[in-house]
């Protein structure tokens, strides 16, 4: 009964929920029993003709209404007769303050070797590590001292790390150590904002698909881009008669356009900010990662930087530790104190240490150094490989690729085949009105990969 059914192909409903629904009914007629076990997802796939990956986002969806069990070793286990004794797990999850974020993002996460962006395995994080974790290690008193803005040792190498990697002249005094990078955007618009609130944002943005900052409650407002960065005018217009806004913008080698905001534009942005006294979170992980020239300065360089508040981090480039960290007029950063401590939020005292010796030994900048080559050599191999396989099928701009690739294709995205290539992002996990473009990240995926990878983007565009 199961292998007989034929997916309606024509239908609007994704096949992974006709096949999720299918499942269910057969459960809750009583052809599968509790404590059956359901055939292997290769199987499934083979059987009825569908991506694995398909089959693999039904068997999730049916794991969140708690009417099977899934185990990598044991297989797939009914464990309900029905879905109506069982509560509507999802139902809740989307009633609560802090909603799920879409489930194409999380089954990418979960999914083969793309890895939250970051480089890959295969650049060896950990030999520049070493000694900076024996070094931490004795070190123990320092956390001891450690205050609600951070570490002191730390705050003082961040500020000498502003002023040597961008020429941005700031004081410890202005200067807090945050959590991980998601975390501190949902904390920092926490801050400043309350339901209702609006957030201005370019048009395409990696924060869509953080779920803790749509849990907030916020109105989203996208602003376009051109090749110069987010356009004035546009922004002019979402900001006139608003009140309570904030903007996040990722100025350099935007995520995940690759876009990078000139120091012209800079400066028109600027006097619109200043015209509606707008807070701004300047977004600054990748500064580090240049690819061909230095980034221009940031905004928080400027005139007027007092409207911006910057973040910065390790994220490329960190063993994950979960630290960033804001440069901010005092009042933010006493404000910002009291709620990372409300939030009991406060990044661990030991990876504090552990990338102050990072910075104190000079380590970062050797590895930045090599991390920078490393990118550099899967961007050259990256676009050779779309060159061979893309060229007729899809459109990419050169100067922006680097770190991050946005591929528009000649065809609109197949979101049904699009499961079955899970090394890349589709645009509309960055902008919901998306229905073109990819994501490739090369330096996040392992060299062999991807060739693979690019194969099925060409395979998708056709």
């Amino acid at each position: 009964m199961l292998f007989s059914w034929i997916p309606e192909r024509a239908s609007d409903e994704p096949l992974y929920k006709q096949l999720a629904g299918h499942i269910a009914e057969m459960i809750g007629t009583g052809y599968f029993a509790n404590g059956d076990k359901l055939p292997g997802q290769r199987v499934m796939a083979d059987r009825l003709g569908l991506g694995r990956n398909t089959v693999i986002r039904a068997l999730e969806e049916l794991a969140k209404t708690g009417i099977i069990s899934a185990s990598p070793k044991s297989g797939v286990y009914i464990i309900s007769r029905s879905a109506e004794t069982a509560p509507d797990w999802d139902a809740y999850f989307r009633r609560a303050n802090y909603r799920p974020g879409p489930d194409d993002y999380r089954m990418w996460r979960d999914k083969g070797d793309l890895r939250d962006l970051v480089l890959s395995r295969e650049f060896d994080m950990l030999a520049y590590f070493k000694d900076a974790i024996a070094a931490a290690v004795t070190r123990a008193d320092d956390i001891t001292v450690m205050d609600a803005h951070g570490l002191p040792p730390l705050r003082e190498a961040v500020v000498r790390h502003m002023k040597t990697s961008c020429g941005l002249d700031t004081t410890v005094d202005n200067v807090i150590i945050c959590p991980s990078l998601d975390q501190s955007i949902y904390t920092l618009c926490a801050a400043l904002m309350t339901g209702g609130g609006s957030l201005v944002h370019e048009r395409a943005t990696l924060i869509n698909t953080v779920s803790n900052i749509h849990s907030l409650g916020l109105n989203m407002l996208p602003v376009g881009q051109d090749r110069f960065g987010m356009i004035p005018e546009e922004l002019d217009k979402t900001l006139h008669g608003r009140s309570h806004a904030v903007m996040f913008t990722d100025p350099i080698a935007h995520s995940p356009t690759g876009i990078t905001t000139t120091k012209r534009r800079q400066r028109e942005l600027m006097k619109i900010i200043s015209k509606y006294r707008l807070p701004v979170i300047e977004n600054g992980h990748k500064r580090d990662l240049w690819c061909g020239k230095p980034f221009p300065p940031p905004m928080k360089s400027l005139p007027g930087s007092e409207n911006i508040i910057y973040l910065g981090s390790l994220l490329k480039a960190s063993m994950r530790l979960g630290v960033s960290w804001v440069v901010a007029d005092r009042p933010f950063v006493e404000q910002l104190s009291t709620v990372l401590v409300q939030f009991s939020t406060i990044p661990s005292g030991l990876a504090q240490v552990l990338m102050d010796e990072m910075f104190r030994s000079g380590r970062y900048y050797e590895m930045m150094e090599d991390a920078w080559e490393f990118v550099h050599r899967r961007r050259v191999l990256a676009l050779q490989l779309c060159e061979r396989y893309l060229k007729d099928l899809a459109r990419w701009d050169e100067k922006r690729c680097c770190f991050h690739f946005w591929i528009e294709l000649n065809a609109r995205l197949n979101k049904d085949k699009i499961y079955d290539a899970p090394n890349f992002f589709p645009g509309y996990f960055f902008d919901k009105s998306d229905s073109t473009h990819v994501l490739l990240t090369p330096p996040s995926l392992p060299e062999a990969a991807l060739e693979a990878t690019v194969k099925s983007i060409a395979r998708l565009a056709r």
